[in-house]
């Protein structure tokens, strides 16, 4: 079976929301702005290191949506897009130079074993990860996040999200990275905040464990056709 890592995101979020999603296929029609800002981010950083014009691609795709609809929260269309300028000057100038002999944007995948049997005792797990190479001499897996304020620096070692990229990279390429990082363009002051933290085989084996149970939830939900919601969720049962 194989379970894509947006998967396993949505089901931690809210089950019942993941359903409704993966299960049920159904699609709001109305996407939240911070969807869009992302792409558009991940268009014009992509742009850079391929030797194009970041700015130009982040408003060519930005400008395509205005009539889009879209919920906004506290920035409005026009606030997002000289937030995008602003982010992507800064990345350009102070932080896109730090970045060497990489890869990015690449689909990979791994089997993740259970100890139990489980679905033949092995799931596929995959996921596209932003960048993966050496940052300031350090081979690291970083990700681009927008915020809407400071970024915790315990949601990297919570989320698995990084360590599954970083052993799905070490699968396929032999090598795991020594770091793991979020680069978070922030929206209440318009900076880019880093945060990092070093990859161990203790810390990575943790979170590997914590993903098993988190499929292991999952595939009990989609068995037993249960789906409960979580309080803070927006969506409806």
């Amino acid at each position: 079976m194989k379970i894509h890592y947006s998967e396993l995101d949505a089901y931690l979020a809210c089950p019942a929301a993941y359903k409704r999603r993966y299960i049920d296929g159904i699609k709001d029609i109305e996407e939240s702005s911070a969807l869009h800002v992302g792409t558009a981010l991940h268009l014009a950083i992509k742009t850079h290191f391929e030797g194009g014009d970041a700015e130009e691609t982040f408003l060519m795709y930005w400008d395509s949506l205005k009539e889009t609809p879209m919920i906004y929260y506290r920035h409005d269309f026009n606030d997002l897009r000289q937030l995008g300028i602003r982010w992507l000057g800064l990345f350009v100038k102070m932080h896109a130079k730090k970045f060497t002999d990489f890869k990015m944007e690449e689909l990979i995948e791994a089997p993740l074993f259970f100890d139990d049997v489980h679905d033949n005792g092995e799931i596929i797990i995959e996921g596209t990860f932003d960048m993966c190479g050496l940052y300031d001499s350090v081979l690291t897996m970083t990700d681009w996040k927008t915020t809407s304020r400071a970024y915790k620096e315990n949601k990297i070692i919570k989320n698995p999200q990084m360590y599954l990229y970083a052993y799905m990279y070490r699968y396929n390429y032999g090598e795991l990275p020594k770091q793991i990082q979020y680069k978070a363009f922030r929206k209440d002051n318009g900076g880019i905040q880093t945060v990092q933290k070093e990859l161990t085989e203790a810390n990575l084996e943790l979170q590997l464990e914590n993903s098993r149970s988190i499929v292991k939830m999952m595939l009990n939900s989609r068995a037993h056709n249960l789906w409960p919601h979580t309080f803070d969720c927006w969506c409806k049962d």
